[in-house]
């Protein structure tokens, strides 16, 4: 800045007279009252765009958009420009390190994969890295797809892996398996089966707007949208704040969405999904395989704050199954689902129930203003149904304000075993023979 000699006798709060338009700083110097670019410090009005003399040069990618076409792109490109786009996703995620960066995938566009897409960059709190299929080109969204059931050696099983990471936003992309023996989309999960990254305190992660198809061929265990941990430090075995919303997802082997942390029958270190939002989805066709317990939103084990709204859940023309489930399947006690609040939704089973309890332990739920409907209730345990294959002590479901109802059989079944574990008030039943 500008300079002249403000006295020679200072102290730390007076260091003689300056000239008019200028202030005495402490080491005894005047100093330009008004900002000039170059003398030397980044102040007022000044930033990396207006002054790089002073405030040193803007990130070359903070922010900014970048633009990925498989079918006109080139990884040697800039990727600045619809006109010079990245080709591969995989490079994309490589250069994508800055928080706020947005890569724009070419509506129309489709990436095939053998094995595993791996995301493990993420932004900060505010400023995600987001994927987007529906910012550039014409027709559909684009796509990412599965080639195989899962590549040659390593062979992974998710087709999309997002894992020790956090703030990540994907969204308007359509995920589709084509029928292999492939996940959908995995978050967090096992390094060893769902892609090369371990499972790390994930958090901050959105699924939006997106299309989830054809996840498996109906012959074993394969999830459309699977939240799940899985690391032996239990400080980095807990999963937080991830949200599912206004999907559309069909057609899973068995779940269509998974909140699932790993258990210990499985050789997982039991840990914790918290704080997380599943709502504004349609949901259908799910349990292909049609052998066990196959839902269209599963909530298992170490899981709390979970809310569950405004979804619509469906059995479909080939699905089977439960709409939802709360339950807990892990051989140590203490893992289980508490703070659940099941809301708002439209759940229409044909011939199972559609929300099931089971499993016991102190799970806790919040039950309200959703409407159930199962065709043939007499099959399973009703519309709603509290399984009796464990003990309930400390258990708490509050079931209130719902539409119940059945084409036949029971609308709503308590086998808890336990008075007062189970408090049912104020819903409406259809026919009004077939409640409690």
């Amino acid at each position: 800045m500008a300079v002249d000699n403000c006295g020679t006798t200072r102290t730390l709060t007076s260091c003689g007279t300056c000239s008019t338009g200028y202030t005495c700083s402490v080491a005894g110097q005047c100093l330009s009252s008004t900002p000039v670019c170059g003398d030397g410090s980044c102040t007022g009005s000044e930033t990396c765009s207006t002054c790089s003399a002073d405030c040193g040069s803007c990130s070359t990618s903070y922010l900014r958009t970048f633009y990925v076409s498989s079918s006109t792109g080139n990884d040697n490109n800039d990727g600045l420009t619809q006109s010079t786009p990245w080709k591969t996703l995989q490079y994309a995620e490589s250069q994508a390190m800055t928080p706020g960066n947005i890569l724009a995938l070419k509506r129309g566009d489709v990436w095939s994969f053998d094995n595993v897409f791996e995301i493990n960059k993420g932004g900060t709190i505010g400023n995600p890295i987001v994927w987007d299929g529906n910012l550039w080109g014409t027709g559909a969204k684009a796509i990412i797809q599965a080639n195989s059931d899962g590549g040659s050696v390593p062979k992974y099983y998710s087709l999309v892996h997002i894992a020790g990471c956090h703030d990540v936003t994907f969204q308007n992309i359509t995920v589709n398996v084509q029928n292999h023996k492939r996940f959908g989309i995995v978050i967090g999960g096992d390094y060893q089966f769902d892609g090369p990254t371990k499972q790390d305190r994930e958090s901050n992660i959105i699924i939006q707007d997106s299309n989830l198809l054809n996840c498996g061929d109906g012959t074993d265990y394969e999830v459309c949208l699977l939240v799940r941990t899985w690391n032996s430090d239990t400080s980095k075995n807990n999963i937080t704040n991830i949200t599912i919303r206004r999907n559309y997802i069909d057609g899973a082997s068995n779940h269509d969405i998974a909140f699932y942390p790993g258990k210990t029958q499985d050789g997982a270190t039991p840990g914790f999904i918290k704080d997380c939002y599943i709502g504004y989805n349609t949901i259908t066709n799910f349990g292909k395989k049609n052998d066990g317990v196959y839902t269209g939103i599963m909530i298992n084990n170490g899981e709390r704050n979970i809310v569950v709204e405004h979804n619509n859940i469906t059995t479909g023309v080939y699905g089977n199954g439960f709409g939802m489930a709360i339950d807990n399947n892990e051989q140590n006690t203490g893992y289980f689902p508490t703070g659940i609040i099941v809301r708002y939704n439209d759940i229409r089973m044909r011939d199972n129930s559609a929300l099931f309890i089971e499993h016991g332990q102190a799970m806790t739920a919040n039950i309200y203003s959703n409407n159930f409907y199962t065709s043939a209730a007499n099959s399973g345990g009703g519309t709603i149904w509290i399984a009796n294959n464990g003990v309930y002590t400390g258990a708490s479901f509050n079931i209130y304000n719902n539409v119940l109802g059945t084409g036949t059989g029971r609308c709503f079944t308590d086998s808890s075993g336990i008075k007062g574990v189970v408090i049912q008030s104020n819903n409406t039943f259809i026919p009004s023979s077939c409640g409690p």
